[in-house]
């Protein structure tokens, strides 16, 4: 159950997980901007291809489960200067897969996350919310100088920064 980097990254990755798990299976690819709208849209600009790796695995507690790995980078509007920051997503997550709900909602270990068993989990989908969740909430270039400075007792329209971002958005 292996792919390569260069196939069609949608492709079979929608799995049934417990035949992934006993079939300790590895998937491998590439995905863009195109495989990865929710990504995408808090994307500054299109993004080189991340690559993502997930394979089948079991968790200390003997439970079936998943490694999802992460590989590339993202650019972000930097909150402070509102110029573009590169932010890297190299992560891993660990997923147990469970049978019920009442054990996906047990909050017992902090290093693996649950998932539910699903005879068409879709893979995309989990890997997506991995790299979301691996953006900072607000990002910020290490050093930077925002974007207006004001004297002490000088007053600013919100309507003036708002002309000043349209008119660099048009360029």
């Amino acid at each position: 159950m292996g792919e390569s980097a260069d196939a069609a990254p949608r492709e079979g990755w929608t799995i049934d997980t417990r035949r992934f798990c006993e079939l300790r299976g590895h998937l491998e690819a590439a995905f863009g901007p195109e495989d990865l709208p929710r990504l995408s849209a808090e994307a500054a600009k299109p993004f080189a291809p991340i690559i993502v790796a997930v394979e089948a695995l079991s968790s200390p507690r003997g439970l079936r489960g998943l490694r999802v790995r992460l590989d590339g980078e993202v650019t972000l509007t930097c909150q402070r200067c509102l110029q573009p920051v590169a932010v890297e997503l190299r992560r891993a997550a660990l997923f147990e897969l469970v049978d019920s709900s009442t054990a996906l909602d047990a909050d017992d270990d902090e290093e693996w996350d649950r998932l539910l068993h699903s005879e068409r989990c879709d893979l995309v989908h989990v890997v997506e919310d991995e790299m979301l969740l691996g953006l900072p909430y607000s990002p910020r270039h290490e050093r930077c100088a925002p974007v207006e400075r004001m004297e002490a007792g000088e007053k600013s329209s919100p309507f003036a920064g708002l002309a000043a971002l349209k008119g660099a958005q048009r360029r």
